[in-house]
């Protein structure tokens, strides 16, 4: 009966021809949007898992109420937690590239640290800073600006002092009679006055050429801005083809540099700070050290909460302000929740598209089967008269539709497939920072799936 199945199926290869066709759409889509779906969750957990490096584990102070930041001793009080190889703490400043051409950009500055393990963002062509007067630029700001390695840049960062720096720099400035701008009170339109000197310990010497400013700020200090300027050798460019992802940084320097702008001087309002970064020390399980880590930060920063906005103190996982370590991996479903939503949008989208197709397949099979059945009256009244029962002649006929539907659902697994392998070739090859998955994740319960629908 399994070869009369057979040889019945090749004498209708017309009609087969259409089953089978309608069976591979409605497969392929199936496969396409799952599989699609988990390349596109695995490429979305990439992008954000850059700003991590290698890194083991992340720390981050979280309030259950409004947001703050980790503290800026991070660093040197991650080293005394058992178990903790390094730490570094990334740190943001808004500012201001200016070329030898005098082409300006407003950009996104992020330090940048010298454990490999804990960098982001490596340098394509080129090295990493390795000094204080080094600097690595993304390639779109390059691109933009004609920057080339080895070129001299200046970074202008506004800092914002309180009132009290304010003053104290006002009357240092107007005592001082030589300072090139004039005092303050020389008849200046802007209300600036500017100076020489680099360093931190005062508005004066925040930076080469700083510029001193009595303006209120919107930032919650009644202070004024500090125009602080140093200037730059580029050593490395980035890939930046994503840069609508996570707030990517356009420039990467040492924190020395930063510094050395008076970033971190107490009188300037906090710059922006990222999660603190650890690497474990080798052996250590990073899931089993996270609570020990949060522990141990939160013993040490528990004395700052009152600056951190903590009125209850800081503790390790519960209460009002809390400390929570994770691994690189949890912190990176965390951080991408948002996209992970929206491909399953997309994902939701396919299977819609799968379910219209599945419906259209499901019609064209059944009319078909109908007209081929009425075909073949004649021919399975005969096998009755010959002696055939009736579950024999119903068994034919299900075993040309399980043949026709097992083979035709494995060409669908493979379309599905090569759709997607497709769709990653061509992103590789149009948009090559992509951190794209190498090959299709397909698993093998999608195959299975596509396989019995």
């Amino acid at each position: 009966m399994f070869r009369f199945s057979l040889g019945q199926l090749r004498s209708s290869l017309r009609h087969s021809g259409a089953m089978a066709l309608a069976i591979i759409v409605a497969t392929a889509f199936i496969v396409a949007a799952l599989a699609g779906s988990a390349v596109m969750r695995r490429t979305m957990l990439n992008i954000v898992s850059e700003q991590y490096g290698s890194a083991d584990l992340v720390v981050s102070l979280g309030l259950l109420g409004e947001g703050t930041q980790v503290p800026l001793s991070a660093q040197d009080d991650a080293a005394q937690v058992p178990g903790v190889a390094a730490a570094f703490l990334p740190v943001a400043v808004s500012g201001v590239i200016t070329t030898s051409t005098d082409a300006t950009e407003w950009t996104l500055v992020r330090s940048l640290s010298t454990n490999p393990q804990l960098s982001g963002w490596p340098v394509a062509a080129g090295r990493e800073p390795a000094t204080g007067g080094e600097v690595s630029l993304a390639t779109s700001l390059a691109n933009r600006c004609d920057i080339a390695l080895g070129d001299t840049v200046s970074l202008t960062v506004n800092l914002y002092r309180e009132e009290k720096a304010v003053a104290e720099a006002e009357a240092a400035a107007a005592g001082e009679g030589t300072d090139p701008a004039g005092p303050l009170d020389a008849g200046e339109a802007d209300g600036t006055a500017s100076g020489e000197g680099t360093g931190a310990a005062g508005p004066r010497d925040a930076g080469e050429g700083s510029v001193l400013s009595d303006e209120s700020v919107a930032t919650g200090y009644d202070g004024g801005v500090v125009e602080a300027t140093v200037q730059l050798t580029v050593t490395g460019l980035f890939d930046d083809s994503l840069p609508s992802f996570w707030d990517r940084p356009a420039a990467q320097v040492l924190p020395e540099t930063l510094a050395q702008l008076g970033v971190f001087a107490d009188s300037v309002a906090p710059p922006q700070v990222g999660e603190l970064l650890i690497a474990v020390e080798p052996g250590q399980d990073p899931a089993k050290l996270a609570p020990q880590v949060a522990a141990g930060l939160a013993a040490a920063w528990d004395a700052q909460a009152p600056a951190l906005g903590c009125a209850d103190g800081i503790v390790a996982g519960e209460g009002y302000c809390r400390v929570g370590a994770q691994t690189t991996a949890a912190a990176t479903s965390q951080a991408a929740a948002y996209y992970l939503e929206q491909a399953d949008a997309v994902t939701a989208v396919g299977l819609v598209a799968a379910a219209v197709s599945l419906l259209v397949a499901f019609l064209v099979i059944a009319n078909t089967f109908q007209v081929m059945l009425a075909g073949r009256i004649r021919a399975l009244g005969l096998l009755r008269a010959v002696g055939a029962t009736r579950q024999q002649v119903r068994g034919t006929v299900l075993t040309e539709a399980l043949v026709m539907g097992v083979g035709a659902a494995a060409v669908g697994v493979g379309a599905g497939w090569a759709l997607i392998a497709g769709a990653i070739w061509a992103a590789h090859e149009m948009y090559p920072a992509i951190p794209l998955p190498p090959s299709v994740e397909m698993a093998p319960w999608v195959a299975g799936l596509a396989l019995v629908v």
